[in-house]
């Protein structure tokens, strides 16, 4: 590999925030549209399988973003994080509601979204089980020093 230039893992991870990012840009559009319109589109505001579902591939493409960075991560730091995003991003999606008009915010949404969020790590976690449980390559392993002079 060349100085200076990604990794093709940091290439992947790249790809999967950006698609994150694109998806939740979506997400965005849908929910500045006023109760009324998504009605006509055939979406139900009040209904909390929508965020379920809407959710299940952020977090699915987030820990598949963090399995390929990694950076010296554990799979229960991955988890974490990944959950911290989802939710973070679930809370940003109602504060924009917030001042939609026709629409507006829900606790019970975010949790549905947190929800959905942990469906789709949960699936990245099965897709990607030999990924997540190989050591960063970045940390290099324990070397034992022997500290007896010869």
């Amino acid at each position: 590999m060349v100085a200076g230039t990604p990794s093709s893992s940091h290439l992947t991870s790249s790809r999967l925030f950006a698609a994150v990012a694109i998806y939740y840009g979506a997400i965005s559009l849908l929910s500045h549209m006023s109760g009324p319109a998504l009605e006509d589109l055939g979406f139900s505001v009040w209904d909390k399988a929508a965020h379920v579902v809407a959710y299940i591939p952020i977090g699915l493409l987030i820990v598949l973003g963090l399995a390929r960075l990694k950076r010296g991560m554990g799979l229960g730091q991955m988890l974490c994080l990944g959950l911290f995003a989802v939710l973070t991003l679930g809370v940003l999606d109602e504060l924009h509601q917030y001042f939609v008009p026709g629409r507006f915010s829900s606790l019970g949404d975010v949790i549905a979204d947190g929800i959905g969020g942990i469906i789709g790590m949960l699936a990245a976690m099965l897709i990607s089980r030999p990924a997540l449980q190989k050591p960063s390559p970045s940390i290099a392993p324990e070397v034992p020093i022997d500290r007896r002079s010869t």
